[in-house]
């Protein structure tokens, strides 16, 4: 395993029990499950376990600290963690049965495809990288394109028993997160996340910030 993964920066510890996890957590975001040991892969489910607990505080530090690219790289991080995805990995990695050859044929042509969001978009017929699928396979992916969010946000800003919002107002923004893809009476249930070690619940981090492009600070969360 260690001789297969890719470090993206130069390794700044040298303590084995670090250099050992660091692996392990290469390994799963690159998707090298099948080059660990059963004990290799029981500790790297043990420390999946304990990522969740660990990446949601910091993300509340960079929140109380109000350090929004900081937050924002952390979810991003933990995503990857929860759906074994590199940094650098195509979104696209998320759908069953997808591997990199599939992403070359997504990629050609006018009508290429990059984003999750203009996959699911496109008829079942339209979507690229499918050629090679046998039909469970289509219907996992069917399955999957049903099952992944479809959500319509709204934000907007006002003040309270007041039609016009002057200086020195206080205003409420109001977020409203309406679901497109669920019927009445139905609820989401875990992610599609197999490599993930237990059940995941979906969530969402709305921020109202501030500031310019290259220093932005969190007003609230």
């Amino acid at each position: 395993l260690a001789t297969q993964v890719v470090e993206h920066k130069k390794r700044q510890f040298s303590l084995p029990i670090i250099i050992k996890n660091n692996f392990l957590l290469l390994g799963h975001t690159q998707r090298l499950h099948h080059l660990m040991t059963p004990d290799l892969r029981s500790d790297c489910d043990e420390l999946l376990k304990y990522s969740v607990k660990i990446t949601q505080a910091m993300i509340e530090i960079a929140c109380m600290r109000e350090w929004f690219f900081t937050a924002q790289a952390m979810i991003e991080f933990r995503r990857s963690l929860v759906q074994g995805l590199d940094l650098k990995a195509s979104q696209l990695l998320q759908i069953p049965h997808f591997t990199e050859e599939s992403l070359k044929h997504t990629s050609r042509g006018k009508n290429s495809i990059s984003t999750l969001t203009d996959f699911i978009s496109k008829d079942p017929e339209q979507r690229k990288g499918l050629g090679d699928m046998d039909p469970n396979q289509l219907a996992d992916i069917e399955a999957f394109c049903s099952h992944v969010s479809n959500v319509e946000f709204k934000a907007i800003t006002e003040v309270e028993d007041e039609t016009e919002i002057c200086v020195g107002d206080v205003a409420t923004v109001v977020c409203t997160l309406t679901r497109k893809n669920l019927q009445e009476g139905e609820a989401m249930g875990p992610v599609h996340a197999p490599l993930y070690p237990e059940p995941k619940f979906e969530e969402w981090w709305i921020f109202l910030v501030e500031g310019s492009p290259t220093n932005t600070r969190i007003i609230a969360f």
